[in-house]
Parts: C-alpha cells; structure tokens; sequence
C-alpha cells in the first residue's frame, strides 16, 4: 500500500542529528510492530506483523488482514538479540523522533491509528515467500499477470544460470532441454509474478513437480534464506537509506519557506515529499 507518512502538527528534528531512544513499553498500553525503510530503488517501504480477517478473493488467493496487538517483551528480546536499534512510541513526540529516524519499533496502537493512516485500514495481500505476504492493492501491474513478462523471464533464466535449478541440465548441453519459468507459489494460491516467487526449471522436472507447491524452491531465488549476519547487515542498509532521504526531506523543507518568505515560516498541515511508503511485508 502507498500511504503519506504521518504529517506532523510541528517541526521535526533534524534527522542526520537525531539519536534513537529506547523507552520502556507501557503496560497499559497496545503496541503494533512496525518497521520502515528505504529499497535499493529509493522508495519507502513498511512492514508490520497482521492477522487474517477474510478472504478479498479465492481465484487469485487474496486475503484481508490488519496490524496485530504484539507481546513487545518478545519483540524487544528478539531485536536486542540481533543487537538491532529500536524503539518504543508511546506519545506524539516519540513517532516525529521515530518517522525520522525509521528502522524497528512498537508504535501504541492508538497512536498509529491517529497519525498512520495505512494502520487502520485492512489491506489485501497476497503470499510472499515461505510466510509473508505483499499488498496486493499496490503491486506493479506485471506481478499481477498471470504469465511473467518476456524480459522478466529472461532476467529469471539468467539468474539461474541458464540451467534447471533441480537437475542443473541446460540446453546448450542436452538437445532434448527445454526450460520453463516455473511460479514458486502458485498464481492462484497467491503467488505473485516476481522474480523472488519463479524459478527456472526444465520441462521434464516442471512436469514431474507434485506437489506444484514445492517451498524449498525458494532457496534457489537467492532471497529467501537469509543468515541472521545477513539479514542484519541488509536491514541496517534498509534503515540507513531511509535516514538519508528523511534527512534530504528535511533540508528542502527548510528551504522552502525560506524561499517562500516570512508568510510561510509555519509548520506545514501536509508533507511536501511526494515520497510513498509501499509496505515489504504485511
């Protein structure tokens, strides 16, 4: 889903000086996890842990689910674990701190409700890797086909190595090879049509494939199995891209209304970033 990020009633801190601050959960408090970052490509992007609350569609598989109450007590051993940054928001100035900051938190539910409007709404999604799932409202209309695109394909086979992922043969040593580019997660099961949900596979093993659905295949995307030590390096990038474009926000909305002249020295109502949040997970 693409959704503004909160519009604050006052200024922000600057970014590129702001330190994250861990306070204690609240006991009389519901928190929702959230975690923001920033994609290779540039783009924002959220994640939070949900739960199902129906079906959109059952050809595609297509569900409705919203952000879940979490145990924070488990989440903070979790990322303490990792020795991952964190934080706790409980009040107004805590989620202007933490919307420049981004990375992991607990947000109080309330809280994201007010100022968050991608929170209170369900969302449909689709299956995404061995558990998570994708907005199904916001993805590129070529993840939505049934049927991968010709250079998608291709980037797919090439990846693979020009070789069935199974029994590693390829047609430039067995005549008899032709290869297939084969949905991971089915299409209607919710599978979406991404490089990290297709694989390449001859015709022989395609067709020999029972079930269709086979989840160790995931392994061969290159994305699915990350080490912790990996995991944690490509989250701490994630987060670091994201400061940076909060940073840059920042300074153009300080120049602004400099430009502008006195008249417009006032916090804005809306941010002026035509940024979106997409989330990565939902």
């Amino acid at each position: 889903m693409h959704s503004d990020p909160v519009s604050p009633t006052m200024p922000m801190n600057n970014p590129s000086k702001s330190s994250v601050r861990v306070s204690k959960a609240r006991a009389d408090m519901d928190y929702l996890q959230l975690t923001l970052i920033a994609g290779e490509d540039g783009r924002l992007e959220y994640s939070t842990t949900s739960h199902w609350v129906g079906f959109a569609s059952l050809k595609p598989l297509i569900e409705r689910r919203v952000p879940s109450v979490v145990d924070p007590d488990w989440f903070i051993d979790h990322w303490a674990s990792l020795s991952l940054p964190y934080m706790i928001v409980s009040t107004e100035s805590e989620l202007y701190r933490y919307l420049m900051t981004g990375g992991h938190a607990l947000v109080e539910k309330g809280l994201a409700e007010r100022f968050l409007p991608f929170i209170k709404r369900s969302q449909l999604c689709r299956n995404h890797g061995l558990c998570g799932f994708l907005s199904a409202e916001h993805l590129p209309s070529e993840a939505r086909n049934r049927v991968p695109t010709r250079k998608m394909r291709m980037r797919v086979i090439k990846r693979d190595h020009w070789r069935c992922v199974i029994c590693g043969r390829r047609p430039a040593d067995y005549v008899d090879v032709e290869l297939h580019v084969h949905h991971i997660r089915p299409w209607g099961d919710g599978g979406a049509t991404m490089e990290d949900n297709l694989v390449t596979l001859c015709q022989t093993c395609h067709g020999g494939l029972k079930p269709h659905f086979e989840p160790m295949l995931f392994g061969a995307t290159g994305t699915a199995f990350l080490s912790t030590s990996e995991y944690v390096v490509q989250h701490l990038a994630g987060v670091r891209r994201y400061r940076e474009l909060a940073a840059l926000q920042y300074a153009n909305d300080r120049r602004e209304p400099d430009a502008a002249g006195p008249e417009s020295n006032k916090p804005s109502a809306r941010p002026k970033s035509k940024k979106r949040l997409r989330p990565s997970g939902f």
